[in-house]
């Protein structure tokens, strides 16, 4: 089975599974390497497989893994910003609705992408990630209260909501899928300053999609 894959993904050894936890590290290159630990293992990965490595029970992670597929060259796979879009939903619903561990239904967790869909993704990722762990730290940290979380719940199914019928357009959810990406990223580092960028960020992306979709 080794001699069948590819080179670059043989003999890399896989974290074990955090099924259910938050992770342990906030870094999003450390979660980056995660989700390429996941796709060293075999042809394709599931989003279930993708999850079990970043952490089911942690919000942030739940939320940045699919608003990165959406931006990433796997965004371009037929149905991906219609999947990547509903999982965001699903997940910011469950924030709005203040339920402490998020649920994914098993279907979702069932759908497959190829790995080195998911390696290249990653690759292109990794220096941006960077820059943003470079940049950010915990700050602000009162803006994350039980009401803030859910008004980021509430920008997130909004943005969410626009990839449907950007879909059609190339490259279309690239915005709303950073925008909700960088949300994410607030939740994860617990970084107030980030946070208000990315909510001006969101209300800027709602009103011109409204503006032109309208």
């Amino acid at each position: 089975i080794a001699a069948a894959l590819p080179p670059n993904r043989r003999h890399r050894p896989c974290r074990p599974h955090r099924e259910g936890a938050v992770p342990v590290s906030t870094d999003l290159t450390d979660l980056a390497e995660d989700v390429s630990d996941t796709a060293a293992t075999a042809e394709e990965v599931s989003f279930g497989d993708i999850l079990d490595q970043v952490g089911r029970g942690a919000y942030g992670p739940l939320l940045f893994l699919p608003a990165l597929l959406a931006v990433a060259p796997t965004g371009a796979i037929p149905g991906m910003s219609i999947l990547t879009g509903t999982l965001i939903i699903l997940v910011a619903v469950q924030l709005v609705a203040g339920r402490k561990t998020p649920w994914i239904p098993a279907w979702l967790e069932k759908k497959q992408i190829a790995a080195q869909t998911v390696d290249r993704s990653l690759d292109r990722a990794r220096p941006y990630l960077r820059q943003v762990d470079e940049h950010t730290h915990p700050a602000l940290t009162f803006l994350f209260s039980e009401m803030g979380m859910r008004l980021i719940g509430v920008a997130s199914i909004a943005l969410a909501l626009t990839m449907f019928p950007l879909a059609l357009v190339p490259f279309g959810v690239a915005v709303p899928g950073i925008t909700v990406a960088l949300l994410a990223t607030a939740i994860i580092v617990k970084d107030g300053r980030l946070l208000i960028a990315a909510a001006l960020m969101a209300a800027a992306t709602l009103w011109l999609l409204t503006y032109a979709l309208g």
